[in-house]
């Protein structure tokens, strides 16, 4: 396979330099798998205005499209401090053929009034993947992108590797305490299709790893990799 083709992302008003921070880092092993690493999910919806569902679109897109022919695709969700949904259901959006409900949210009350919203995933234009997938994470996948690892875990085709996801699945009210200091807690509660709430313990994987330690940080990820590498191989 030749080197990727540059992603030319749409021109709008927003400083070229800030747009990478969403951008993910793909290629393909020497094994022949594809790899996609997504590091970051936010700064777009606030550098790209009214675009940034066309910047995220255009991305994943072009990533998909230079790793057409690959039977097997690694996910990287490991270190993934959140941002925005929509971008971790971008991606989810170009692996599926049908729509899929992902989750569902109800803000923290006891109330028979309150209105419950349900997170689907649909189909989009472009390019897509449907073949076995094999999904990283790790504790420091945290919120926005959970949301993601969520969607990815129900697919058929989908296998996850690594250690369990934060558990910080919610959307945030901001507050500002008397002494000036600013702080978060969690308004809504998100509720997996399988029923199950994922807050603090986190979405398990389906292939556990040991882990990971100081003495042998680097090692264990690498273990993870290759798992999940070995799985998508002899399929």
């Amino acid at each position: 396979m030749t080197g990727p083709t540059p992603c030319k992302i749409a021109s709008f008003s927003a400083p070229v330099a800030l747009r990478p921070r969403m951008l993910s880092p793909w290629r393909q092993l020497s094994s022949g798998v594809g790899y996609i690493s997504l590091m970051l999910c936010e700064r777009l919806l606030e550098v790209e205005w009214g675009h940034a569902d066309v910047v995220i679109k255009q991305t994943f897109d072009c990533i998909l499209r230079n790793l057409v022919g690959r039977r097997e695709i690694i996910v990287d969700l490991r270190f993934n401090s959140g941002g925005w949904e929509r971008v971790p259901l971008a991606l989810a959006s170009h692996s599926t053929d049908s729509t899929l409900q992902v989750l569902t949210k109800q803000l923290v009350r006891q109330s028979d009034s309150l209105h419950t919203q349900t997170i689907e995933v649909t189909l989009t234009g472009g390019a897509h993947y449907t073949g076995p997938m094999a999904v990283l994470t790790s504790d420091a996948t945290i919120g926005a992108v959970e949301v993601g690892t969520l969607r990815l875990h129900t697919l058929p085709n989908t296998r996850s590797f690594g250690r369990s996801i934060c558990g910080a699945l919610f959307n945030p009210l901001y507050f500002r305490l008397p002494n000036g200091w600013r702080s978060a807690v969690s308004s809504e509660i998100y509720q997996a299709v399988n029923g199950q709430i994922y807050k603090m313990g986190g979405v398990p994987p389906d292939h556990p790893s040991a882990e990971t330690s100081a003495s042998a940080f680097w090692e264990i990820l690498e273990v993870q990799l290759r798992d999940a590498e070995t799985w998508l191989l002899v399929l």
